[in-house]
């Protein structure tokens, strides 16, 4: 028996802003991973960071690559799409001391929500990445 069905896939989008440096100002659309708790309708403002190694942020990064201290701004930790699922590159910048994750895409394509991995290949890390608390 064959059948069909109309049906979408909704991409939930978000926003980012850059105020610095000046050749990159402006505002960009992004998606948003689809895994964590969500804080809907909250901003986070922080610096970025891109790793000298391990770009893709596939690997445990072996030292403290983000140092937190008490009142510091946030660090979001800039990786390159590819290599491995987003939640793991969620859960390698979270463990080095990341606030949140942006995943930069190597070419021009339509945006997709980043999701969890099939269950199957999902790992015991999945549960244990935590939502950012911001206002």
């Amino acid at each position: 028996m064959y059948g069909s069905c109309l049906c979408s896939f909704v991409v939930e989008k978000n926003s980012l802003k850059i105020t610095s440096p000046e050749n990159l100002r402006d505002t960009y659309e992004c998606a948003i991973g689809n895994f964590g708790v969500p804080r809907y309708g909250g901003t986070l403002s922080g610096v970025v960071l891109y790793p000298k190694t391990d770009q893709t942020a596939c690997n445990n990064f072996t030292d403290d690559l983000i140092t937190k201290k008490p009142g510091s701004i946030p660090v979001f930790l800039l990786a390159d799409r590819g290599d491995c699922y987003f939640t793991f590159k969620a859960w390698n910048a979270q463990n080095a001391g990341a606030s949140a994750i942006l995943v930069a895409d190597d070419r021009p394509e339509h945006l997709i929500t980043m999701d969890l991995p099939k269950e199957e290949e999902g790992a015991d890390y999945v549960q244990n990445i935590q939502s950012l608390q911001y206002s």
